[in-house]
């Protein structure tokens, strides 16, 4: 965990030296002023304890904060498959909500050794403690694509609170390309820098501006998920739902842990009133994220449309079953909806007729869509 906090406490055996903190231990509480042999000790200074009993390692000092990692510990994200299974990727990728497990302590241990000073090397440097675009381009000079980089996330971290500043660091980011060499990194740079340009448009509804960046995006980098995904997003928003179905299942294709594809491929499936095709995609994103209630909706819809057009071609059987599960997904999604206010009277109505013991019968409002 890293975060920013007030700093006007210490931890116990920490002084709070002219030079900065100290650790002088828990029996040693003098220091000596001026740090040479001669000088004279000095009484130490009150410590305040942080309140925290938890490892922790101070970073550097700024004004009257500070930059603070908490060692929190560690835990085994659970993929779908038991190491005895032949699905190599079953059992070596970690899927989200597939569950998690205890991490033995002596392994934790040796992880938090392997990190080292990672993090206060990334987040310090001497005489600097700014994370500026300035002082970040300055720090990594010598590495152009990772001081590119590291301004891009940072424009990309103010975009919530300031789209003016944001915009104008990636275009300094973009511009401190130039002197870098062709390559990969620089490649992956630039694809992050205009999927962002991308997503800024996106904020404002310019889509048509939105997919221009996000094509810019997937020309730097073709195997950028994340842009293939935005660009089947702003094509299902211009209403071209071929081609969002084909951006969004190639985003799938690089990366099947990436759960908004699943999502918006079902809505272009059900636009496109390719029912069997909706609940296969919801169902694809359902067994990777099981709490995903948006594919929960999409897979009430698609089996309840399913289920209509059994029931009319006489298929009495199947027709029940997907009414049940229908059912069960719309109730669901109704739980979860009515909590952001998405739940409509269509919603409702759709509900309502699969909770009633009469034969099904077409939406008020028309087919599902």
């Amino acid at each position: 965990s890293l975060h920013r906090e007030i700093r006007d406490r210490l931890p116990d055996g920490w002084l709070d030296t002219p030079d900065g903190p100290v650790f002088v231990g828990e029996d040693n509480l003098e220091y000596t002023e001026g740090g040479s042999s001669g000088s004279r000790a000095k009484a130490a200074p009150e410590i305040k304890n942080w309140g925290d009993e938890r490892p922790y390692m101070d970073l550097f000092r700024a004004g009257d904060s500070a930059l603070r990692v908490q060692w929190l510990g560690g835990y085994w994200k659970l993929p779908l498959e038991d190491t005895d299974s032949k699905d190599l990727r079953g059992k070596i990728v970690s899927v989200a909500k597939q569950g998690t497990a205890p991490v033995a302590e002596d392994e934790l241990v040796d992880v938090y050794a392997c990190l080292g000073e990672m993090v206060p090397l990334l987040f310090s440097s001497s005489g600097s403690t700014s994370l500026s675009h300035n002082s970040l381009s300055k720090r990594y000079n010598d590495l152009p694509e990772f001081a590119s980089f590291v301004c891009s996330r940072l424009a990309a971290s103010m975009r919530p609170k300031d789209k003016q500043k944001s915009q104008s660091i990636l275009a300094l980011a973009r511009a401190a390309l130039v002197k870098s060499k062709e390559g990969r990194p620089k490649a992956a740079c630039l694809s992050y820098i205009e999927r962002n340009c991308g997503v800024y448009e996106a904020m404002h509804l310019r889509w048509p501006k939105a997919e221009i960046a996000f094509r810019k995006s997937i020309e730097a980098l073709p195997t950028n998920a994340t842009s293939r995904f935005l660009i089947g997003t702003a094509q299902l928003e211009a209403g071209s739902l071929q081609v969002a179905i084909t951006f969004l299942k190639q985003a799938l294709l690089l990366d099947p842990d990436f759960k908004a594809p699943y999502v918006n491929l079902g809505v272009a499936y059900l636009r496109s009133c390719e029912y069997q095709k909706a609940a296969e995609a919801s169902r694809a994103g359902l067994l990777r994220h099981p709490v995903t209630p948006q594919a929960t909706y999409n897979l009430g819809l698609s089996t309840f449309a399913l289920a209509l057009a059994d029931q009319e071609a006489g298929a009495e059987v199947s027709s029940s079953m997907l009414r049940a599960e229908a059912l069960k997904h719309m109730e669901a999604a109704k739980e979860s909806r009515a909590q952001g206010n998405l739940w409509n009277e269509d919603d409702q109505d759709i509900l309502e007729i699969l909770q009633s013991s009469e034969p099904l019968r077409l939406p008020k409002k028309g087919p599902v869509r």
